[in-house]
């Protein structure tokens, strides 16, 4: 926490509070245009490395020929720079060298075929030309496994894609190193003539000349051609590919109700909630979610699917039918109404983003008390240590802690809840029991993310979320009826909102 800048109510990480960085997300705005590389080193990462040099080698062997200065840096985007009146002869050579169909295979036709009018799409005429008929289960099986084996920038295969990028940069006389530097050295040896110490060097080095290189390539238009491009394959492949959602386990059903009475109503309160779950799914899983901004489909249908987990619980926990033991239901559902309605009115893409960043930051605070906690101790218990890991795996899942702040707000009273617990010495309470609890009663994101929303299983997808199906645990429903009126407004906010069609007065039974 020490090295963070507190301004105001925002805890800034030190990487956040630099200026002038600019955070460039890989798999959303650079993979998608380097597809072609990603296929053929998630196949082989050495033979691939050799096919893409020998490709690009050739290519700009028939460039020069033809007197073009633009040269091949393996991305789809620049090969769209290639003038028309040259396609035809590149193709022409490299099928006439036996180049051609090791370089761009029959998947990667079938995959660039599915975007017509894709950067790139000229490389795949010969396949077209032959006959070929675009198989979008061949397209998906193809691409799945390059998104998979290159969605993380610091993978094996988006690294050594950027060192051939490099590689063509130098090549091209654009990349300029000074004498002395050992990333000249390592570009020259690697990656098979270097230790496995200076591999732990270069390919950071790599990585960190490649996004400083990566938007000085090519025309001045070329990186709004690319965001375009990426844009354009993230929210097409919702259309294009099927959600695949993650097994559902099987529910136990627990203890059997004791009271007569409490069994006569159990079967209607089920179906009715099972009427609920559906008429929200009908929903849910046939709104596009927008893969390449998904913030505020997810932020949405998780506060949504949390309250039809929530009655699902009070059904088959007769104890949370009463008041007593039910209020926090009822809370959570107005709360997940004004919250729902609050968002429509406010129809602000950027609110959402604010919604999940704030409860990561919450989710980043309780790891970094984790931390000092630890620190603080002789001997660390096992159990904590396994704790600490999943939290840091948590804290990391989208976004590196580094670029994430901390939001710690206010309380009505203008004094925050945290300090109300130093001053009478119960911060250790706070930190790791009130903090998390009320991330899970105000249903923030990092309670969004752990019981009501699950990943989408197609690489394709990115692996956005969708609603959990999963209800064994559930928590905090009251009074049944009560609870499924509140719940049935909560899905007529919901689909109001996703769909971006305000309630009318007389739908609110609030008013």
């Amino acid at each position: 926490m020490s090295a963070h800048k507190k301004t105001g109510a925002r805890v800034v990480p030190p990487l956040l509070a630099m200026e002038g960085n600019k955070f460039l997300n890989w798999a959303k705005n650079l993979l998608p245009d380097f597809i072609w590389m990603c296929a053929h080193i998630s196949e082989d990462p050495l033979k691939g490395m050799y096919a893409i040099r020998n490709t690009l080698d050739a290519i700009d062997d028939v460039l020069s020929e033809q007197g073009v200065t633009v040269h091949s840096y393996g991305c789809l985007t620049q090969f769209e720079e290639f003038p028309v009146t040259v396609r035809s002869h590149v193709l022409d050579v490299l099928e006439a060298q036996g180049i051609y169909h090791r370089a761009f295979p029959e998947g990667f036709a079938h995959a660039l075929g599915m975007y017509p009018g894709a950067p790139g799409s000229w490389l795949i005429e010969p396949w077209l030309r032959d006959g070929l008929i675009i198989d979008p289960a061949e397209a998906e099986k193809y691409l799945a496994n390059i998104v998979t084996t290159s969605h993380h920038g610091q993978n094996l295969v988006p690294t050594r894609v950027k060192y051939m990028f490099l590689r063509g940069m130098a090549k091209d006389g654009h990349l300029h190193i000074a004498p002395g530097l050992k990333l000249g050295d390592y570009l020259v040896r690697y990656p098979n003539d270097i230790t496995e110490e200076e591999r732990r060097h270069a390919e950071p080095a790599f990585r960190a000349a490649f996004l400083a290189m990566v938007e000085n390539v090519g025309a001045d238009t070329q990186e709004e051609v690319r965001l375009d491009w990426c844009r354009r394959f993230w929210r097409s492949n919702w259309s294009l590919y099927e959600c695949t959602k993650p097994t559902e386990p099987s529910v136990s059903e627990g203890s059997r109700p004791d009271r007569v009475q409490v069994a006569a109503v159990l079967d209607a309160f089920r179906e009715t909630a099972a009427a609920l779950r559906s008429r929200f799914e009908d929903v849910a899983l046939h709104i596009d979610p927008d893969l390449y901004a998904p913030d505020r489909y997810e932020v949405l249908t998780g506060v949504a699917s949390r309250v039809v987990r929530l009655v699902d619980g009070a059904v088959n926990a007769p104890l949370l039918w009463s008041t007593e033991y039910g209020a926090g239901l009822l809370r959570s559902m107005i709360e997940a109404k004004i919250l729902l309605r609050w968002l429509a009115y406010k129809d602000d893409d950027a609110l959402y983003t604010r919604f999940k960043n704030y409860g990561r930051g919450k989710l980043k605070l309780l790891k970094l008390h984790t931390e000092e906690y630890l620190d603080s101790l002789e001997e660390v218990p096992e159990h904590l240590d396994e704790y600490l890991e999943r939290l840091n795996r948590e804290v990391n899942e989208d976004l590196w802690e580094e670029f994430q702040e901390i939001n710690i707000g206010a309380t009505f009273s203008g004094v925050s809840a945290r300090q109300m617990a130093v001053d009478v010495g119960l911060v250790n309470d706070y930190n790791f029991v009130f903090a998390p609890a009320s991330g899970d009663a105000h249903g923030d994101w990092t309670a969004l993310d752990r019981y009501a929303l699950d990943r989408c299983l197609n690489p394709l997808h990115l692996w956005h979320r969708i609603p959990d199906f999963d209800s064994r645990a559930l928590v905090d429903p009251s009074g049944m009826e009560m609870a499924f009126a509140m719940a049935d407004e909560v899905v007529d906010e919901y689909i109001a909102a996703i769909r971006r069609e305000p309630l009318s007065p007389s739908e609110d039974s609030m008013i």
